[in-house]
């Protein structure tokens, strides 16, 4: 793998699975009786559940707002929803974003690097190669060494044609940074990146075993 000197890089991964549900419903639990004026509850007035014995458990959440995995995707569409108007209107799908993204900053990717780029398998990513390349904006070409394996680089018109998404891309980006704010998105990353590593992990040691 080479690669390219950029000081521009596209945003991280974005959401393929756009959601059609309405979100997360905010969920109001149920007070219990209120405490009298002329006998208040210790704690800045708020009632003490020992003498609330009627207040209702809060309503549990449905099933798709109880998993993490659909918080993270709902993340990653709700970030990302623009950018993706964006990347329609110009003719491009997510998946195809993912591949011209990976390669901006690379002089070449094999098609098992972008496989690992772009979660994607190798009958979708050689589809889409196949399909860039028929839009003239990707090339192949074999391995000087290992001609089994076949290496993959944007065309100049593609890097033309693209440059302004990838600035855009990083605006976006960091109009979310400044909108979150930069240290919890700081803190955010590190742990993703924690459990993606630990998560690669035991994938490798299930697959050793």
């Amino acid at each position: 793998m080479k690669r390219r000197s950029n000081p521009v890089r596209p945003a991280a991964a974005i959401d393929s699975t756009p959601r059609t549900d309405a979100g997360v419903r905010s969920r109001a639990r149920a007070a219990g009786p209120g405490v009298s004026r002329s006998n208040p509850a210790p704690g800045a007035g708020q009632a003490d559940p020992q003498q609330a014995p009627h207040a209702q458990p809060p309503v549990p959440l449905k099933y798709t707002e109880r998993l993490f995995v659909d918080l993270l995707n709902r993340a990653g569409h709700a970030v990302s929803a623009d950018f993706v108007r964006v990347l329609r209107e110009r003719g491009f799908t997510v998946r195809q974003w993912r591949v011209l993204g990976s390669l901006w900053d690379e002089e070449s990717l094999t098609l098992t690097e972008l496989t690992e780029a772009t979660f994607c398998g190798n009958s979708t990513i050689t589809r889409l190669i196949e399909r860039l390349q028929d839009q003239g904006l990707v090339v192949r070409r074999p391995d000087n060494i290992d001609r089994r394996k076949t290496h993959v680089s944007l065309t100049p018109d593609a890097r033309e044609q693209i440059s302004d998404l990838v600035q855009l891309s990083e605006a976006k980006e960091k109009e979310i940074i400044d909108f979150i704010g930069p240290d919890l998105v700081g803190k955010m990353m590190i742990e993703l990146r924690e459990m993606i590593l630990k998560l690669a992990e035991t994938r490798q040691k299930v697959r050793r075993s």
